[in-house]
């Protein structure tokens, strides 16, 4: 034995040998390294023919010459086999997707979509409370006007037994898109999906009602066509914590990204040196009553100040 895997006389990297001579490898393998598990079993060896093979090489060398530098080169009539490293490619692809999470919310590059906030599912809800839900899907809705962000409305069935979108939707946004729809998927509906399509938006903000079917069906559909999709998780509601507690795990394993109202408006809004401030906090009061105590308690403070150093 001229080496730790070949018989005499020793094959170079690459070059056929019968399966005769690649089970005398593997004996011969076996032998020096004390019943250790054969080397052709944990090594990339391509059969091309039945009476052929190719002798393995390091998995991870980039020529079959690496380390055997005494061979002459292999006759450039024979071909040898390639090892694409895939993991590079996964790994490159995790990364940008990595990047892109990373990257905080671009109010101009984003759409809203409100998808059945619909009076006769508000009443499935269970994780909320009906009052709670509506005022936050209000929220939402004031907030995309105050930036003046595209905003896509749809239900299904409202005729029926879903009833109509939540009346304040249309009184905040009377010149949003609206959409009747008979498919229990948004994006089914080729008129919803062209609607989103012409806000040139690649940023979508999503609140339905429920989170299990309404906002996670849509979601998916959008990620899976490339799109950066938000879910606005106390926005939506669901018939019970567990439905709940699934939505969510889908739509993190999906790809999207869950948010509170609160955190999507502060998102929307990034900073307080912005003329329409002062409204931001209006909507922050509306959603969280101890904010708008807050507001009242340094209002009254500056009040006092004022009035003390004139």
């Amino acid at each position: 034995m001229y080496g730790r895997y070949f018989v005499n006389p020793k094959p170079m990297f690459g070059q056929r040998i019968s399966v005769q001579q690649a089970q005398q490898i593997a004996f011969q393998d076996l032998r020096s390294m004390n019943h250790q598990p054969n080397y052709l079993a944990s090594a990339n060896v391509t059969f091309y023919h039945p009476a052929q093979a190719y002798v393995p090489r390091p998995l991870y060398s980039s020529s079959p010459y690496d380390n055997h530098a005494q061979h002459s080169k292999m006759p450039s009539h024979q071909s040898y086999p390639k090892y694409p490293h895939h993991h590079d490619k996964v790994k490159s692809k995790n990364t940008e997707q990595k990047n892109t999470l990373k990257q905080l919310l671009d109010p101009h590059d984003a759409a809203l979509l409100l998808i059945d906030n619909q009076s006769g599912l508000f009443q499935l809800v269970n994780d909320l409370t009906v009052t709670e839900l509506r005022r936050n899907v209000v929220a939402l809705a004031k907030m995309a006007k105050l930036v003046d962000m595209p905003t896509i409305t749809t239900a299904s069935t409202p005729e029926g037994q879903n009833g109509p979108l939540i009346p304040e939707i249309f009184s905040i946004l009377p010149d949003s898109t609206y959409i009747s729809r008979k498919d229990i998927n948004a994006w089914d509906n080729p008129i919803f999906v062209d609607a989103v399509k012409k806000t040139g938006k690649n940023t979508l903000i999503i609140a339905g009602t429920l989170s299990s079917v309404c906002l996670a069906f849509p979601a998916i559909s959008a990620l899976a066509e490339g799109y950066k999709v938000y879910v606005v998780m106390d926005a939506s509601g669901s018939e019970s914590k567990m439905s709940f507690d699934t939505s969510l795990a889908r739509l993190i394993q999906a790809g999207a990204i869950p948010m509170s109202t609160f955190a999507m408006i502060s998102e929307v809004q990034k900073t307080w040196n912005r003329p329409d401030a002062d409204q931001f906090i209006e909507i922050y009061a509306e959603i969280l009553p101890e904010y708008k105590l807050l507001i009242e308690s340094y209002e009254k403070a500056r009040a006092v100040g004022k009035k003390e150093s004139e």
